[in-house]
């Protein structure tokens, strides 16, 4: 009988620590239009990262959402099983595009479009993903 080995996420432990992130209802059933597969997976895998302290450390926990991500090639290799050789790739166009995307998320009052991230820039020397939601 074949046994089959969990997949890794982009939701998992990305340092010696446990972390959880719990997304709401209203982000769950949010619309992400036009998302590759790779920017989704972008998105959670620094939506995790900045998720790194506990809510009731209110003042880091906030801190942590105006800090700058840094996404290396090797690290989207390993948690999404890619050849590394194409996520250098992936890292530098997607830069283009995360900057312009939006979630839609419904309200009381109409659909509201939240930016993804603030700032992205691919780093040509040191060859990782520097990011800001």
């Amino acid at each position: 009988m074949k046994t089959l080995t969990p997949k890794k996420t982009a939701i998992q432990n990305t340092s010696n620590k446990s972390h959880t992130v719990i997304k709401s209802r209203d982000l769950n059933e949010a619309h992400f239009p036009n998302f590759a597969l790779n920017e989704y997976r972008l998105y959670n895998l620094v939506l995790s990262k900045v998720v790194k302290f506990d809510k009731s450390d209110e003042k880091n926990f906030i801190k942590s959402f105006f800090e700058t991500q840094i996404v290396t090639p090797k690290e989207f290799s390993e948690i999404f099983e890619v050849p590394i050789n194409l996520c250098y790739g992936i890292l530098k166009n997607s830069v283009e595009t995360l900057t312009k995307k939006t979630i839609i998320v419904k309200s009381s009052i109409g659909e509201i479009h939240i930016p993804i991230c603030a700032m992205a820039v691919y780093n040509e020397e040191k060859h990782h993903l520097e990011i800001k939601l």
